[in-house]
Order: structure tokens, then sequence, then C-alpha cells
């Protein structure tokens, strides 16, 4: 007999207890269709005698207790059915009559096809009854699942979804990527002070490092967004922090000729002469991304032009092996 098992359709269904007793295994199915189906395989699977005896006592208290969860597995079923329809009185409906919020479905919960679909009420709703935010979704946790579909989706940028995980649901805003970024990281990376802030008063660690030793400091300067630095320095941010390279803030921030950011940095007592791994100071950044203006204000603010890197080049020097003619003049002219 043909059983399907590996159709797309029924590979989740492996995923559920599976029970043999006198020659019949159930298997419940359940695809995003109008219906659930119900999947019975007769095996001729004879059991001696002896076996039944042995197994009797064990096999009906769990087959029993497997036909007794069934009802609640289908409503389950029929819910990711009506939350993908965007049916939030079907939701409603299936949540009263006993359907498990938390139960998962290809490896995502309810509340994660409610965020995927981007239906702020479902969610809601999801929310006050009790499911969990902290799951994953796409090898991703839920959360931050969130916030990079919002980034992308949601032209009013409001993060309806996002901020009810956290505010409602009270998601765990520790948690990090596979690239060890906490959702603070990642809101300061896009420069989104709304959400920032909304992490940041509800607990996140400001000073959280990434895989590169990253603060969310470090990718608010690569962002380019003042707004979110300077919240993010009011609120505890290190503005020395150094990452994997040795590199603070300021040094990423010498890169792009931010110079409000970098005036910014410095009067909250940023150090401008802090060497990275290879000894070299904002100045030296400067110099090799060619940021004139930001070349010009370190030397009026206290740059050291004869610091020496890990070589024992100066600025002076490191200007004249990059070829950057620019840099060159404006240090010759400040000796």
């Amino acid at each position: 007999m043909n059983s399907n098992l590996d159709s797309p359709s029924n590979q989740d269904a492996r995923k559920f207890p599976k029970l043999i007793y006198g020659g019949v295994q159930l298997w419940l199915d359940a695809p995003f269709t109008n219906e659930i189906s119900l999947i019975f395989i007769i095996i001729d699977l004879p059991l001696c005698i002896v076996a039944d005896t042995v197994l009797l006592p064990i096999t009906i208290p769990l087959t029993a207790n497997y036909y007794w969860k069934l009802p609640s597995t289908w409503r389950s079923g029929r819910l990711i059915v009506k939350i993908k329809k965007n049916d939030i009185a079907g939701v409603r409906k299936l949540i009263d009559l006993g359907a498990d919020i938390n139960l998962p479905y290809y490896d995502k919960t309810p509340l994660g096809y409610a965020v995927q679909e981007g239906n702020v009420e479902i969610v809601n709703l999801l929310l006050e009854k009790g499911a969990n935010p902290n799951t994953k979704f796409d090898n991703h946790s839920l959360l931050i699942f969130a916030i990079n579909q919002e980034i992308k989706t949601d032209k009013t940028q409001k993060f309806e979804i996002t901020r009810l995980l956290v505010e409602k649901g009270k998601a765990d805003l520790d948690i990090s990527s596979s690239e060890g970024e906490t959702p603070l990281h990642i809101a300061a990376g896009y420069g989104n002070l709304k959400l920032v802030q909304s992490f940041v008063e509800h607990g996140a660690d400001i000073n959280a490092k990434d895989e590169n030793d990253q603060t969310p400091l470090h990718k608010a300067a690569i962002g380019w967004n003042l707004d979110v630095v300077k919240f993010l320095v009011h609120h505890g941010a290190n503005l020395n922090s150094k990452d994997d390279n040795g590199q603070t803030p300021l040094h990423i921030t010498t890169k792009w000729n931010e110079i409000k950011t970098i005036e910014y940095l410095l009067k909250q007592g940023a150090d401008i002469n802090s060497k990275d791994d290879n000894g070299q100071s904002p100045l030296f950044e400067a110099i090799r991304w060619n940021s004139i203006e930001t070349i010009q204000y370190l030397l009026k603010h206290g740059a050291d032009r004869n610091l020496k890197n890990r070589w024992g080049h100066t600025p002076l020097e490191h200007a004249r092996k990059l070829l950057n003619q620019d840099a060159v003049k404006i240090l010759e002219k400040n000796p």
C-alpha cells in the first residue's frame, strides 16, 4: 500500500508520536489545506501472544494518551490554516476551543506564522493568550526574524510586531543571531531610534558584544546615525570599547567623514589617540580612507601626529606610503 509518507505534505507527520498496536500505525498530517488529513496505514504486523502479554500494559496507556491529544493537535493544525488566511475570527474561535498556541508545525509556532504573515492583530491576540515569543524561526530567534522582516517590508517603519514581541510578549533581548548580534545590535545598525529606545528601556544589554566584539555603539557608528549614537552614549554605552581589531567606535566613524558624530564622541570622552591592534589611531584610519575633512578635524582637536604604528610609521609616513597626496599636504602644513 502506498503511504505517501515521503511527500512534502507528510514530512512533518514524522515528528508526531507514532504508536503501533495490533498492526495499526497512525500518522497525523496537517498540511496547509482546508482540511486536516488523518492517514491510517494498515501494516501486516502480527504480534505473538507473548508479545501481546508483555506490551499490553504499556501500549494501551500510551495509545489512549495519544488519542486523547488528537483533538487538540487537530485544532492546532487548523489554527495555522486560519493564521495563514489572516482569519482572526477563526483564530480566536480555535483558541477558545483549545488549540495549542505553542505547538510547532514544521518547526514554526503559530506565533511565528503570524509574524511571517505580518498580521499585527493576530500577533497581539496570540501574545494575549500566552504565546511564547522566544522561539526559533528559520534558524533565527523569532524576534530577530521580525526585526529583519519589518525593516524590509514595513514602509511606515513603526515596527508594530517587533514592539509587541518585546513590550507585550517580553521577548528575550539578550538572545543573539548566528553572528552573535543581539536585537539591539541590529536596531542600532539600521539606525532605528524607536527600536533602540524600546530595547534599552526593556533591559537590553547596551554593551553586548557580537562575534567580532562590536557593541551596538560600533554598529551605530557604522550606520551613520547620530541620534542613535547619542541615545546609546547617554544610556551608558562604552565609548572606548574595542572590537576584535582593537578599534573603537571613533575609529569606525572616522572612515566615513561623519564630523558631527566625531565631534560628539570626542566631547563625551572618546580617546582620540586610542590604538588598534596595528597601533593605529583614528587619524591613521582617516588617512587610509582619505577622509580629508576628518583628518583636518582630528589634527585640530589634538590627534598625535607623531604617534607610530606597529611598523614604526607616523601618520605622515603612513600617508606617503598610501600615496595619499591630499593627506600628505595637510600633514606637512601642520608639523
